[in-house]
């Protein structure tokens, strides 16, 4: 089954490239070109893994991060950094970024951390929906 991709990035060069990069089976790709647009097309999708550029006009991407991990938490962030706007990890870990990759990159190296990314993500357990509760105390041997 192929894995949802929401890739988000304001260059129209750069959204031709990533649709390129991830037009195979292994993927559908979702490319939007706005923060706003991303957040719609992220409540629709539902992805299994989102891109996004470090820089989206107004909004940051470390700002669009932040509110793809707070409306779905479980999904994995890449945030496309380059050299002029240079990945920090100090703030990609506030906003629970899970990885970054620089710009200009080679396809073949986006595609498999993409898919390495996504299979850790997919054998992590899903989170409980609710508290479990308590244990019963255990009795001791007879």
């Amino acid at each position: 089954m192929a894995k949802k991709l929401l890739a988000v990035e304001d260059s129209k060069t750069m959204r031709k490239v990533l649709g390129i990069t991830f037009a195979t089976d292994e993927f559908d790709a979702v490319v939007a070109e706005s923060p706003q647009q991303a957040l719609s097309q992220l409540d629709q999708l539902r992805p299994d893994m989102v891109l996004l550029d470090v820089t989206l006009g107004e909004t940051n991407g470390y700002d669009l991060c932040r509110q793809v991990k707070s409306r779905a938490p479980g999904t994995p962030v890449i945030i496309l950094s380059s050299r002029q706007q240079p990945y920090d990890p100090v703030r990609g870990a506030e906003v629970q970024a899970d990885d970054f990759i620089d710009k200009p990159f080679d396809t073949q190296q986006m595609r498999d951390k993409v898919k390495k990314l996504a299979a850790q993500n997919g054998a992590r357990p899903a989170a409980p929906a609710r508290p479990a509760a308590a244990a019963a105390p255990a009795r001791p041997a007879p």
